[in-house]
């Protein structure tokens, strides 16, 4: 074939490397958008065919296409929205191409055996259990292996086998659409008028946020919306979660209202779940799919609409391995798809909120509770006049109101965003704290489990009470509480009541079974972290104590003000969802805007307030800002490498580049961290100005960049 033109395939293969696009030859023709399988470097790996050309070259210096998956094709629709998530991120293309392909077990179809007559011999010789088989075979054509087991002898199928006279042979099961008989709750003329306003005409590019606040129905909503949308145009519904530990509450409600299970994705399914919800998915079956973020990134063939809950969640914002927002992501593959999406939250990210205000996003507001129920009246509590005793984190006025209300019969939660027991261990005679081996963060003490944890890797030590520093016996003190701190205060003045606590250092399952507890009445008084904030629906809570409304949100994150509005109002939501709630905040800052504005359920103020700070720091939505993060063991190879990339620091009037600055975890898993944070106003090519800048500099193996487009952590 040598001098003949034929035709090479550049294949773009799924792997977290930036080369990761290559020549193969095929000896036939190959649709652009096939997923392929192909090798490299000895290994196999999934591909998708994103370019053909026509080469002279011999075909024997060329690897070749080692198989098609057939029936598996990227729309260039999908191809497109992979190539701009990942120019945007800065991240290689094979790398989110890899999460939409995952893996290839699950492109093998579920099989299922069946058993057909292969050779009509004479009835009449066949045994009386024999002929039963015969004359069904005869009747249905085949049948599956299971049903025939299971009506008839299994010793005169397998004689019947023996004797050629049936045959077993495996097909191919073919996903089939979900069906659905809805049951929805009647909305109110809120809900009613709200649902009317967010129902479309046809299948376009729409985005819609629905802020409703805490209580005011917003799934019921968008599950009539889902209902129009199924009726109407069919199709698959994508409803994200910011976690998994919220799917069993959502997919619980869902199954009563649609009739029968949604699919649910996320990563703790099995594979055989995952294989076939990946059918159903890539053969356009009708479905509704409940999942974390990477469900984003399934191969859909027929999506008609995307739901994001709770779409503030900076749970959607992945920052480890690839960096990504899933919200921000959905809204991308809403407009490429030219499909509806629905952003819904009750306290919604100050980006969502300004685009609705200024008209790019549909703006839907609920502003009164289901049922009209009252909001819960808040009360804030100066932690600098109560003089809490020694060893004691709740005030005298809210320990009475918790009395009063587990008196009555109601449930109290009680929020404080700090796990395990204290987060700071100190020695009396030296001063020495207990650190991480591997982290610059003080290890954390569990006192259930007796040991000290670090919640940054997976370091820890057991329990012990003397100084590894000075070597003083019976030295160390706790400082500052976490949950368990508070549990066990709680339990010492309610000894008889039923106490549980619910952090994310649980299982699903734990915390799956806690939730049920709650809701069945098991537990008198809830303590947690912030998971307990995130879309519960407790009826019997009436109140909601939070211990210390500043921990996490006083510092040098430049999205703290908001985080902090999204996660108090969040947890106060919580109250009151039946009848007349309350809420006690505890704060040394009780005079801030924020907690003024939460007290005062004056949400326009706070985002007015927000979004004129961020204008005048030119901050997103009015500025863009990324980060880039440099780390390595060899802290003198770290510094010289951080000198080579001042040095080669653009200069550029509309962008300013601050650091590098120690990170504010500074060793990560033994490793040295520099930050450097790049700010610029929202005309400027912000990644072609990094990638420019990243040219002039070679990284060495042994040091790790990182870049963060839009960042949400500033650890």
């Amino acid at each position: 074939m040598k001098n003949n033109r034929y035709q090479t395939y550049q294949v773009a293969i799924a792997i977290n490397h930036s080369a990761n696009i290559f020549d193969y030859f095929y000896d036939g023709d190959i649709q652009i958008g096939q997923i392929v399988c192909v090798e490299l470097k000895n290994k196999e790996y999934l591909g998708v065919v994103v370019s053909k050309n026509p080469s002279t070259l011999d075909p024997q210096k060329i690897k070749a296409v080692k198989s098609l998956l057939q029936g598996f094709i990227l729309s260039p629709k999908i191809m497109l929205f992979i190539d701009k998530i990942a120019k945007y991120t800065m991240q290689p293309f094979g790398s989110f191409l890899k999460l939409h392909l995952q893996s290839t077990e699950f492109y093998k179809a579920d099989s299922e055996k069946f058993i057909s007559i292969i050779n009509g011999e004479s009835r009449d010789s066949l045994s009386k259990k024999s002929q039963e088989i015969y004359d069904y075979l005869c009747q249905a054509g085949k049948a599956p292996l299971k049903d025939i087991s299971s009506k008839f002898s299994k010793h005169s199928m397998r004689n019947l086998l023996d004797k050629k006279i049936i045959a077993s042979a495996e097909i191919e099961a073919t996903p089939s659409d979900e069906n659905y008989e809805f049951s929805l709750v009647d909305l109110n003329s809120d809900q009613e008028k709200t649902y009317h306003e967010m129902k479309v005409n046809k299948l376009e590019s729409h985005a819609m946020l629905l802020h409703g606040i805490t209580g005011s129905g917003k799934t019921e909503i968008y599950l009539h919306f889902i209902k129009d949308v199924i009726e109407r145009f069919g199709g698959q519904i994508l409803i994200l979660l910011p976690e998994i530990m919220l799917t069993n509450e959502l997919v619980n409600r869902i199954s009563q209202r649609i009739g029968r299970m949604p699919l649910v994705w996320h990563s703790k399914i099995s594979k055989k779940e995952k294989r076939q919800i990946f059918q159903k998915i890539s053969h356009g079956k009708k479905a509704i799919i409940v999942g974390a973020r990477s469900a984003l990134f399934l191969p859909y063939k027929n999506l008609s609409t995307i739901i994001v809950d709770e779409e503030h969640d900076n749970s959607y914002k992945q920052d480890e391995g690839l960096c990504y927002n899933a919200r921000d992501f959905s809204v991308w593959l809403a407009h490429i798809l030219d499909v509806p999406i629905i952003l819904s939250s009750a306290t919604p990210s100050v980006e969502s909120y300004y685009n609705a205000r200024t008209g790019k996003y549909k703006y839907l507001s609920l502003l009164e509770r289901h049922r009209r129920i009252s909001k819960p009246t808040i009360e804030i509590l100066d932690l600098k006049e109560k003089r809490l005793e020694k060893g004691r984190f709740i005030t005298d006025e809210l320990m009475h109101a918790i009395a009063k209300e587990v008196s009555n019969q109601k449930q109290v939660v009680l929020f404080l965003n700090r796990k395990g027991f204290a987060p700071i261990t100190i020695c009396n005679s030296c001063s020495h704290n207990i650190k991480c081996q591997n982290c610059s963060t003080n290890l954390v003490y569990h006192k259930r489990r007796n040991r000290y944890l670090c919640h940054h890797c997976d370091y820890s030590i057991n329990f012990t009470n003397d100084c590894s520093n000075c070597g003083e016996k019976d030295s160390l003190r706790f400082c500052g509480a976490g949950i368990d701190k508070i549990y066990e205060e709680i339990k010492q003045y309610f000894p008889d009541k039923k106490v549980i606590s619910l952090s994310s250092d649980e299982s699903q399952d734990e915390i799956g079974q806690k939730i049920q507890d709650i809701h069945d009445a098991e537990a008198d008084i809830i303590i947690g972290t912030q998971l307990i904030s995130k879309g519960y629906h407790f009826a019997n809570v009436s109140l909601v104590g939070v211990i210390d409304a500043d921990i996490g949100v006083l510092g040098a994150d430049l999205r703290s003000g908001e985080k902090m509005f999204q996660i108090i109002n969040q947890v106060v939501g919580r109250s009151g969802r039946e009848s007349q709630g309350k809420a006690i905040i505890q704060t040394y800052y009780p005079d801030s805007a924020i907690l003024q504005s939460i007290k005062n359920n004056d949400i326009e103020s706070f985002y007015k307030n927000e979004l004129y700070h961020r204008q005048a720091t030119n901050m997103p939505p009015f500025g863009k800002i990324a980060a880039i993060i440099i780390s390595g063991k060899n802290l003198h190879q770290l510094q010289l490498f951080l000198d080579d990339l001042k040095k080669c620091i653009p200069h550029q009037r509309a962008v300013e580049i601050l650091g590098p600055v120690e990170s504010a975890i500074y060793i990560l898993r033994q490793n040295f961290r520099y930050r450097f944070l790049l700010k610029s106003s929202s005309n400027v090519n912000l990644q072609q100005l990094i990638k420019e800048w990243l040219s002039k500099v070679v990284v060495p193996n042994n040091i790790k960049l990182k870049i963060d487009v839009d960042p949400y952590n500033f650890l």
